[in-house]
């Protein structure tokens, strides 16, 4: 009589089949959570971008109004400019539940940043200069996102320049 070889099975034991399943879901794992983690972290750039962003913008047209401005009328936590044409004076910059609006001659009020953005503290001081004919006004701005109506604390951030009529 004949001896048959064993003959050769082919595919994988069930041992084989765990030890697969259990590396490719620890790879699945932690390529999720760095795939999780790189999306944190885009937005939270693009909101600290955007911050940044638009308050340097708020600043720009602040500064501008100053600066084609006849005199500062008057400055503390708003900003009274007189202006040459009737339509845009007085033109007053406000602070309005972290929004800040802008209002020429007798003109609505006008919201300049979007309801992303959370301005936090908004100062201007009047400085008075014996030898110069008109003010400059010094402007302090600290904004961050709006997160449900609070600064996102990560995205603070303050500006501050003086500014006078031309």
């Amino acid at each position: 009589m004949k001896l048959k070889a064993k003959e050769a099975k082919s595919g994988f034991t069930l041992i084989e089949l765990i030890i697969y399943v259990l590396i490719f879901g620890i790879v699945g794992t932690l390529a999720s959570g760095v795939l999780v983690l790189a999306f944190k972290t885009k937005s939270s750039v693009g909101r600290t971008s955007e911050v940044h962003t638009v308050t340097q913008r708020a600043l720009s047209q602040i500064v501008e109004r100053v600066q084609s401005s006849i005199t500062v009328s008057d400055a503390s936590t708003t900003l009274n400019l007189a202006r040459g044409l009737p339509s845009e004076s007085p033109t007053i910059f406000a602070l309005s539940s972290g929004v800040l609006t802008i209002k020429e001659g007798s003109g609505a009020a006008v919201q300049i940043t979007p309801a992303t953005l959370l301005i936090t503290s908004l100062t201007f001081t009047k400085i008075n200069s014996p030898s110069a004919a008109t003010s400059s006004v010094q402007i302090k701005i600290t904004a961050g996102y709006n997160d449900g109506g609070t600064a996102d604390p990560n995205t603070l951030y303050s500006l501050q320049t003086t500014a006078a009529p031309f």
